[in-house]
Formats: C-alpha cells, structure tokens, sequence
C-alpha cells in the first residue's frame, strides 16, 4: 500500500512505484473515475498508443500520400471538382 499527503492547495505527490506502473511520465494526463467510496486512478491513453488498435482492410499509407490525400479532398468539398 502507498500513501500520500494532500496539501493545501489540494495537490497529492503520486508515489513512484504508482507512476511506474501506470507509466507516469511528466505532463501525462491521468482521470478519477469514482466507483462508491474509492478512486480509480488511470493512464489517458496518448495518441502514439492507440496505434493499430483499429484494424481496417486498407493498408497503411506513407504520409506523404495520406497529406496529398487530405489536401485534396480538402481542395474539393471547397471549391467543388473542377
């Protein structure tokens, strides 16, 4: 069990073996989900996480081609095909 103090503007100093676990870096952003009288503290998955977690039949594309992509389907719905 870790224990922590809350000061007095509110803050608590997440213990380290808390923050290796839950791969705590700085500026990681973190939610409270209440459930009864306990906290659950979690990770928010960063975006660089979520990589490959939804599969799709394409298959993947350079970013050079997914820019090209965008810039003109941008270019489209703007000034119509011309």
């Amino acid at each position: 069990m870790q224990t922590s103090t809350v000061t007095e503007k509110g803050q608590i100093t997440i213990p380290k073996a808390i923050r290796n676990v839950l791969n705590l870096d700085k500026n990681r952003r973190i939610i409270f989900i209440r459930r009864g009288q306990e906290i659950v503290i979690k990770a928010v998955p960063d975006f660089l996480t979520l990589y490959g977690s939804i599969k799709t039949d394409k298959g993947e594309e350079d970013w050079n081609t997914v820019r090209y992509n965008a810039r003109n389907n941008y270019v489209r719905k703007k000034y119509g095909d011309k």
